[in-house]
């Protein structure tokens, strides 16, 4: 169990450059990311409430996300409520997992855009989330096969789930 409040130049908790962690009970606000797991890392992510992750004037992209997965890392995703972050609820980039019963909900502004779950060249699958009030998508796919089943996506402002032109995607 953790409780971080107002780390506005860090993530809350950092898994990077090869490294394995757990992330559990624990509740994240006003943090630069939340959660990071990057450079061919592995997570697992469970029962944490992350919220107001801010892009500050000396960081601007890619920050602001709830969860923020890139490079090659490998991360479970479940049971989070992950609101009200400036980008992003969920960043997926490069890499894989699974994004399982997660509450996604008001990500994103007009500065930045921001999709619940942005998912680019990654294979995740995507299963049984509640995805709703988005400023852009509840997911943006592109890039690589993802496997979208039963989530509950509603009242993002412009659409359910994006697919680009070179995103190989199973939704069911």
């Amino acid at each position: 169990n953790c409780r971080m409040k107002n780390c506005r130049y860090f993530e809350g908790v950092g898994i990077h450059d090869g490294s394995e962690g757990t992330v559990r009970n624990c509740y994240f606000d006003e943090c630069l990311s939340g959660i990071s797991v990057r450079h061919s890392s592995k997570a697992w992510i469970y029962d944490n409430t992350v919220v107001n992750s801010r892009v500050t004037a000396e960081h601007i992209v890619p920050f602001g996300q709830g969860l923020f997965i890139e490079r090659y890392s490998t991360a479970d995703i479940a049971n989070n409520i992950i609101i009200n972050n400036d980008n992003e609820g969920i960043y997926l980039e490069s890499s894989s997992g699974s994004v399982v019963h997660n509450y996604i909900d008001n990500n994103g502004h007009v500065a930045l855009d921001g999709n619940g779950v942005y998912c680019h060249n990654s294979s995740f699958v995507i299963m049984d989330n509640l995805i709703a009030r988005n400023y852009l998508y509840g997911i943006d796919v592109s890039e690589q096969p993802c496997k979208i089943y039963q989530n509950d996506i509603r009242y993002n402002n412009r659409g359910g789930i994006k697919v680009s032109s070179m995103a190989d995607v199973d939704a069911r």
